[in-house]
């Protein structure tokens, strides 16, 4: 049962990719005819998940949005078994409240407090949340679900055999729970286009922002479990940026992968790139990193500053900051640890934020 599943979920990946007039036989073209299941030669329907007039939805920014989308979910988006059907979920801190917001705006479904354990928090000093308000999770089931998922599998990369099967439940007969495990030895067979659009959503999921130590040289990360989505988007980024293995890599460690872009000259480019698309999450801390003012101080770790920088933001909105109280508190903190140091370069970073701010 579970290879006649994963076989189904193969063909409709082939429909995806194939449809568009290349079928060659007679008996591709009778099995392809007998098991559409939706018109996949005319790619997703924004206006059906996005709820905005037709006129609005096939604009440059809807179809931006939605693989922003689709590269968020396929970094932390889960489909997961809701009784006899399936429900599309994300779980975020408070503080990645954002992306919740725009998966709510263009597909429905509800944001709750959630307790997960393990959800990813980008804002960490030296390991420590600065703030703890919670997760939210964003969820999604029914028949706005399918029309989400079928939205998402045509931009998706990895998720896109669970997309698919959330989006033609009830056409499959196993249970859900089976046809998930049977998904998970599935790579990313899909043949999406990958657009700067998606890696801005991906990065927001999975990227990070690093500093080489004291050459202040920016260098980004993303870590993923899937070898093989790393190395489709190495392709996309030396494609893009003329870039040589010797400046992206991938490597892949226990139980996960990492690629890096080490050159700080195209790291500065790719991350102007993503801007100009529409980071959100991260959105503060490109430019921060893009900052004349951050290689003036060589002493202060970017990583420190990124964070304090984070950590000042008031969460009632990016204008409005606390920076004395707190950076009062936080240099109080280390000095009553007893490191001096890193309360001095608290407060040099805080100085350097006022400039850049």
């Amino acid at each position: 049962m579970a290879a006649a599943q994963a076989r189904r979920i193969l063909g409709l990946v082939f429909e995806i990719e194939h449809a568009a007039g290349t079928v060659a036989t007679p008996a591709e073209l009778g099995a392809l005819s007998m098991r559409r299941l939706w018109p996949f030669s005319k790619g997703p329907a924004v206006q059906v998940v996005s709820g905005q007039p037709r006129e609005q939805d096939h604009g440059r920014g809807g179809r931006g949005k939605l693989q922003y989308c689709a590269g968020f979910f396929d970094g932390l988006g889960h489909v997961f078994e809701d009784g006899p059907s399936y429900r599309l979920e994300l779980t975020l801190p408070w503080e990645q409240h954002e992306a919740l917001r725009l998966f709510q705006q263009l597909f429905g479904g509800s944001i709750l407090p959630s307790e997960a354990v393990g959800a990813r928090r980008l804002l960490e000093l030296r390991g420590r949340p600065l703030r703890a308000k919670g997760n939210l999770k964003w969820q999604l089931r029914g028949a706005p679900g399918r029309s989400a998922a079928f939205a998402l599998a045509a931009q998706a990369v990895l998720k896109q055999p669970q997309l698919l099967l959330a989006a033609h439940w009830p056409l499959f007969t196993s249970s859900p729970r089976a046809a998930l495990e049977g998904c998970k030895w599935m790579g990313p067979f899909s043949r999406a286009e990958i657009t700067w659009a998606y890696v801005a959503g991906l990065f927001d999921a999975v990227g990070h922002i690093r500093d080489s130590g004291s050459n202040r040289q920016v260098f980004l990360e993303f870590k993923q479990k899937s070898f093989r989505l790393l190395e489709s988007l190495q392709g996309f980024l030396k494609n893009q940026l003329s870039l040589s293995s010797e400046f992206v890599s991938v490597r892949h460690f226990h139980r996960l992968s990492r690629l890096s872009v080490v050159d700080s000259r195209n790291a500065h480019t790719t991350l102007r790139q993503l801007l100009r698309v529409g980071l959100i999450l991260r959105k503060e801390a490109a430019q921060l990193a893009l900052s004349p003012f951050v290689p003036e101080i060589p002493k202060i770790p970017l990583g420190l500053i990124l964070a304090a920088r984070r950590s000042f933001v008031d969460e009632c909105g990016p204008g409005r900051r606390r920076l004395l109280p707190l950076s009062q508190s936080l240099a109080k903190h280390e000095e009553a640890f007893g490191r001096q140091s890193d309360a001095a370069d608290a407060r040099h970073a805080l100085r350097l934020l006022r400039l850049a701010i």
